[in-house]
């Protein structure tokens, strides 16, 4: 005769001798326990205790049964993934449900339950990491960057726990600074902040670890690992930076300002901003107002070459900083004194050009868009709804016109999503295509004869030489005929030019669009438009293709066979207009 089901009560002694039972209080009663001879699952834990969506939990127990019918691994009722399943042991995934501390069950093949264990989900971002201090070390008060990812774009909180050594643990400190609050100094993979007050006294030097806690949507917060360190000195604080403005981002050649304290009342010998690659931009000795590239170039007399360039360094800002050639991606810092190396922290730059704006991170992280207004910043990255650099009050509205016929003027866009680069190859770039056409485009409709001019474009050799100071004689063009003009869909003409034995790679051109460009009705530039760029490795493969005009509209079907007359463009990943030979073949 099988065991019939009965009712019991539940007792709990502990060694001090104390009790509770189910039926009675403290605590509100609980049913009683049904004894019977049904074998469900046991669960005994899970690992890990905690996780997000999509993370691996095992299950360890016993009578799980098979992975048929009903069997599920489950959290807070909602089944999970399952990865594996033994009798004793389930892998599972942790499926997509709101952060809490859930029950975790097995459900064998029959639909019976185990008991639960508790299980802890955490947001679906990632744990914030520290990655790296920079610097690692200093006085109370000295600014570092925080290093790392996931942190958001929320600021959050930075601690130093002196609590091993006997101190407090302290919030750190996040400048505010007005001009910052574009680019912010708390992003998702990096964040200013200063050493606090707080965790001042004991001994020096000391290890002070350092983690950050960020604030999750849902109001609750994940803390960051705390294995990274402050060694608390008492020698001086170094140059502080605290952002890129207006840019943290662009192309060689791209100019923005950097704000920070320390950076000293003007640019000594040895001043310098460093990009990554150890490429830099130095501040003349004689005149901070200029800058050159070694201290060689400092001597040169004041209108002559690199140190043409204006800067003003002050003790809170430098301005008007160049990208300069070679510079990568990667951190940034000023070296107010080579000889003595006082480095400021560092800050991300990115080198380069986005084309949407996925290039400048998950825009529901990042909170960025990519510019594509040639007017203003195109292929820059910047906070969503700011690319315009004019600023329009609600409700007004603008435009622009011009008396009599104005002169032509380059347009100037690194994007292609809606037309041709202009200037292509993209000035300043260092991967244009051996095989790219020089292609710029301009303001106006342009004469007729200007389309077979040989003295419109000119491009000239410079080799190695990143500034073109002294580029060689103008090279030889392919013939020109009315195709090395196109028209786009507003009237407005852009001009075509293959240089003769297409073009080296690895090294620099610089390219003039002379006076000699005139509009259809007659006026010519006001000022020659200069520009330079270095080729990459190689040709480049086809892309995509661009018509123009892109958009027109058709008057007539008659007679029949009537077309209409359109200019494609070959188009490279870079944007670059390409020539059309057997080396870029589509891939």
């Amino acid at each position: 005769m099988g065991l019939m089901e009965k009712w019991s009560l539940l007792a709990v002694t502990t060694a001090a001798g104390l009790s509770d039972q189910t039926d009675l209080p403290p605590g509100s009663a609980i049913p009683d326990f049904i004894v019977n001879a049904r074998n469900y699952p046991g669960l005994c834990s899970v690992d890990p205790t905690s996780g997000h969506l999509g993370t691996t939990v095992t299950f360890s127990g016993e009578r799980f049964s098979t992975n048929t019918g009903q069997a599920q691994a489950l959290f807070g009722g909602k089944p999970g993934v399952t990865r594996s399943w033994a009798n004793a042991s389930v892998e599972a995934d942790v499926p997509n449900i709101l952060p809490a501390t859930v029950g975790a069950q097995i459900q064998n093949s029959a639909g019976q339950k185990s008991n639960p264990v508790n299980f802890t989900v955490k947001s679906s971002t990632a744990d914030p990491r520290v990655d790296l201090l920079d610097p690692n070390n200093g006085p109370l008060g000295q600014t570092i960057t925080i290093f790392g990812a996931n942190f958001s774009n929320r600021p959050g909180k930075v601690w130093f726990d002196d609590t091993g050594n006997g101190g407090a643990k302290v919030q750190g400190d996040i400048p505010d600074i007005k001009e910052c609050s574009a680019n912010g100094l708390w992003r998702d993979k990096q964040i200013i902040v200063r050493v606090p007050q707080g965790i001042g006294g004991g001994a020096i030097p000391r290890q002070v670890p350092v983690y950050v806690e960020r604030i999750n949507k849902d109001g609750t917060s994940t803390e960051s690992n705390k294995d990274k360190k402050f060694e608390l000195n008492n020698n001086p604080p170094t140059p502080a930076l605290y952002c890129f403005d207006p840019y943290d981002n662009g192309p060689v050649g791209t100019k923005t300002n950097i704000l920070g304290e320390n950076l000293g009342d003007n640019a000594g010998n040895f001043n310098v901003i460093q990009f990554s690659n150890d490429k830099r931009a130095k501040v003349c000795l004689k005149e901070p107002s200029r800058v050159c590239n070694s201290s060689a170039e400092c001597a040169v007399p004041l209108d002559v070459g690199p140190c043409a360039r204006p800067v003003i360094w002050s003790d809170k800002k430098i301005d008007q900083v160049s990208v300069p050639p070679g510079a990568e991606t990667g951190p940034a810092r000023v070296v107010v004194d080579a000889t003595s190396a006082p480095k400021s922290n560092s800050l991300n730059f990115t080198v380069g050009s986005c084309s949407v704006d996925t290039d400048c991170g998950d825009p529901a992280v990042s909170g960025r868009q990519c510019c594509r207004d040639p007017q203003t910043n195109a292929g820059i990255c910047r906070p969503s709804g700011s690319c315009s650099v004019i600023t329009i009050n609600p409700g007004s509205y603008r435009w622009r016109f011009s008396t009599g016929n104005p002169a032509p003027r380059v347009v100037e866009s690194r994007d292609c999503t809606l037309s041709t680069q202009s200037p292509s190859p993209w000035k300043e770039s260092t991967d244009a295509c051996t095989n790219a056409e020089i292609s710029v485009r301009f303001t106006t409709a342009l004469a007729p004869s200007v389309c077979t001019a040989t003295n419109a474009i000119e491009v000239r050799f410079c080799g190695d030489d990143d500034q073109c100071l002294n580029p060689g004689s103008p090279l030889a063009l392919q013939p020109l005929n009315a195709t090395n003009c196109f028209t786009l869909s507003d009237g407005t003409q852009g001009l075509t030019r293959q240089v003769t034995g297409g073009l080296n790679s690895g090294k620099w051109y610089q390219v003039t669009a002379t006076a000699n460009v005139t509009s259809d009705q007659g006026v010519a530039m006001a000022n020659p438009y200069v520009w330079k760029f270095k080729t990459g490795a190689g040709p480049c493969r086809i892309a995509s293709v661009s018509c123009q005009p892109s958009n027109v509209t058709l008057r007539t079907l008659t007679p029949p066979g009537s077309q209409q007359g359109l200019t494609a463009s070959l188009r490279a990943t870079n944007c670059n207009s390409l020539v059309c030979d057997a080396t870029n073949a589509p891939t």
